[in-house]
């Protein structure tokens, strides 16, 4: 029971059962996960994670007639998380200059599209600037 590229703030949630009194939350890194508390409530927000990490979970129902051990669930967080100061508006800036071949000092290089100032807005300007937003330039 898996999922991968989950956001790095996630919220888990599960449907308790009928019968059930409370849950038992294991939580953590290792695939044995660790007990985080007893709760009636049916959803546990870990707080912020690591990126591209994966993550195991369980829930383990209780009523007086004892202990009911859930299934094993597992995600991985995406990748790459969101860089702060940059988002797809950028992209579409630079886009919009993309293969012009008049960019000088006059224009700003192209509005700043012309990374490498070689007077074109080519496939190098695209993997500079593709750098810059993920190291978050």
């Amino acid at each position: 029971l898996a999922s991968k590229d989950i956001n790095t703030t996630p919220t888990l949630t599960w449907s308790a059962g009928y019968s059930a009194d409370s849950h038992d939350l294991y939580f953590g890194t290792n695939p044995v996960p660790t007990f985080i508390d007893n709760r009636t409530s049916p959803s546990y927000n870990p707080g912020s994670l690591a990126n591209d990490t994966t993550y195991y979970w369980r829930i383990d129902e209780k009523n007086v007639g004892g202990t009911t051990t859930g299934d094993l669930w597992r995600f991985r967080t995406e990748a790459v998380g969101p860089v702060e100061g940059y988002d797809f508006a950028d992209f579409s800036d630079f886009a919009n200059e993309y293969d012009r071949t008049d960019c000088n000092s006059g224009n700003s290089y192209c509005n700043g599209a012309d990374r490498d100032e070689d007077g074109f807005v080519d496939l190098i300007d695209v993997t500079m600037w593709t750098q810059e937003w993920l190291l978050g330039f």
